[in-house]
């Protein structure tokens, strides 16, 4: 099994926004380190899970270099990369084409809250909950045209503890604590120049399922020709 060491890497490009993505600014900028996030107009509004204040706020009162794009363009990131720059997606709403990839020299990541192949999507966690399904993680794992493949580069699997399964807040900010601590983790070994195993994301094989996001206004319907337990299932996920 190949495997990849990513050399000195000084500056990153974050893409995306959520709890976690403010944890590792805050990290980068602790350590005095190099980095531009980019985020959407939509995205810069949402409340961040566990506050009452928006991406935006926490971006402004933590100091943390952004910008706010509607669409990412390769002539918008080109400038910002040199032969030291690593790319991170975290909870990012664009689809990276073939050419932005390709600025990175193999150097973009994504971070993933499921043990892929299992649960590609962004609609993982509400699926399990209605499939009583209590088994995840998080996968670190470079980006290639395919949404949720290539090589996996970082991966810890968990069964969420009862007391975490009530609702879907629940299993999130469970969730949450442990990609921080994967992402973190990652960070540390790419700034010591540590290699990584080249993991296969085999997305073809009976392992592989896909589970789209969920929209409470769209889908929050109930069936009353479902089960008692059917019906909780549901509303816990929404």
């Amino acid at each position: 099994m190949k495997n990849i060491n990513f050399g000195k890497i000084n500056k990153f490009i974050i893409f995306g926004g959520n709890i976690v993505t403010i944890e590792l600014c805050k990290f980068l900028k602790g350590k005095k380190i190099d980095f531009l996030l980019f985020t959407t107009p939509h995205q810069s509004e949402e409340i961040i899970f566990g506050s009452n204040k928006t991406f935006k706020n926490h971006l402004t009162e933590n100091k943390i270099n952004h910008k706010i794009v509607s669409n990412i363009r390769t002539r918008h990131i080109k400038k910002y990369i040199n032969n030291n720059t690593m790319g991170i997606s975290n909870s990012c709403r664009w689809i990276f084409n073939e050419n932005q990839i390709k600025l990175f020299k193999n150097r973009l990541i994504n971070i993933h809250f499921s043990s892929l192949p299992e649960n590609r999507g962004s609609g993982g966690l509400s699926w399990d909950i209605m499939m009583n399904k209590y088994k995840s993680g998080s996968t670190i794992h470079l980006i290639e045209k395919k949404i949720d493949s290539g090589f996996c580069l970082l991966k810890q699997t968990f069964v969420f503890p009862k007391k975490f399964r009530n609702t879907l807040y629940d299993m999130q900010k469970y969730s949450y604590n442990v990609q921080e601590r994967l992402l973190l983790k990652f960070i540390n070994k790419v700034l010591k120049k540590k290699k990584f195993m080249l993991n296969p994301i085999n997305i073809n094989n009976d392992k592989s399922t896909y589970w789209p996001r969920i929209n409470s206004k769209k889908n929050a319907w109930i069936n009353w020709e479902w089960t008692a337990d059917e019906i909780v299932s549901f509303i816990k996920s929404c």
